[in-house]
């Protein structure tokens, strides 16, 4: 199922550029130990037509992630889809779920301005573990 779902994935990103739709925000992210940050999609409620966005985040400690997505429903229309290496996550509606895994991935597409979502990406204190030293 992984493979379908990245098929699918890569299928639906590669039709949107072949019809001239370019990602509007992709961003690469290498996190280290006990960072928080947000992501959410641009500009909600006012963006404009289609919203497109990637973030790719990377790190040597474990990344939690808790996201709060609300899509109108339709799968067509807005898709929000998260891969952490092993499983992939995809919603078209309304859910809070959390994942976790050293590389994360997470794409937001919607056709007009009213879906919404946010994340947020923590990696824990790796304090009083030790460090293995080679």
């Amino acid at each position: 199922i992984i493979i379908i779902v990245k098929v699918l994935f890569g299928l639906v990103l590669s039709l949107l550029v072949l019809n001239g739709v370019e990602p509007n925000c992709y961003k690469v992210l290498n996190l280290k130990e006990e960072q928080t940050l947000y992501v959410q999609n641009n500009n909600y409620s006012d963006y404009g037509g289609e919203n497109i966005c990637t973030w790719e985040f990377y790190s040597e400690i474990i990344i939690k992630a808790k996201c709060y997505i609300d899509l109108n429903g339709d799968c067509n229309e807005n898709i929000f889809f998260v891969n952490n290496g092993k499983s992939s996550y995809i919603n078209c509606g309304q859910d809070v779920i959390t994942f976790e895994g050293f590389n994360l991935i997470i794409m937001f597409e919607s056709a007009f301005n009213q879906s919404r979502f946010i994340c947020e990406i923590k990696t824990p204190c790796q304090c009083g573990k030790k460090k293995v030293v080679s």
